[in-house]
């Protein structure tokens, strides 16, 4: 908590995509939810040309901690599907990564049309 607290008072200045995804990845692998912590980390990848600095990795894993830990942002990831299908993040992922990133958009109740097409 007192690394989630001193994140979220620093709104994650600084924090490179990679870093940004292992921060969401560790959370999400300790089934910590701190709301407001993801709320920020959300934001944080939100910032324009965040997602342009990350590789398909950084997304399957970052779309995996939000749905593992029932944390909903709906328009991160309308942001991150319109990413992936404009730019090829989906050509550049492994096939875990897509499995991945299918069942996170399932788990979140999420059917985002032309990124399951």
């Amino acid at each position: 908590e007192a690394l989630a607290g001193h994140m979220r008072r620093t709104g994650f200045v600084g924090f490179a995509p990679r870093e940004t995804a292992n921060v969401v990845w560790a959370f999400a692998t300790l089934d910590f939810h701190e709301p407001r912590v993801m709320t920020a980390l959300g934001e944080q990848m939100l910032r324009p040309q965040f997602l342009a600095q990350c590789n398909a990795h950084d997304v399957a894993m970052s779309v995996w901690a939000f749905a593992r830990l029932d944390h909903r942002n709906e328009v991160l990831m309308e942001r991150i599907a319109t990413h992936a299908l404009q730019h090829g993040s989906l050509r550049a992922m492994m096939p875990r990564e897509i499995a991945n990133t299918v069942w996170a958009y399932a788990r979140l109740g999420m059917n985002h049309l032309p990124l399951m097409e």
